[in-house]
């Protein structure tokens, strides 16, 4: 029943420009950008206040993990 009128409310809407789209796909890749590189300036923090910790270097390898993750993605994005 939802289905039915979303598809009639979609059938019945005037088609979009690609512009549109684009712009959608441009807005996405920058607030995905950013947040990627917000991510991983908390984790380069973490990483500095955890230094003198016992299990830092239990911590270290995952944390660099995440961090080699978020930074192919930012490549990936640009």
């Amino acid at each position: 029943m939802i289905f039915k009128k979303k598809d009639e409310q979609y059938s019945n809407m005037q088609a979009i420009s690609d512009d549109y789209y684009d712009q959608i796909h441009f807005k996405f890749l920058i607030s995905e950008y950013e947040r990627t590189k917000l991510e991983k300036q908390r984790y380069t923090l973490y990483i500095d206040k955890i230094k003198n910790e016992e299990d830092f270097f239990e911590k270290q390898g995952s944390l660099n993990k995440h961090i080699k993750r978020l930074k192919y993605k930012e490549q990936q994005i640009l």
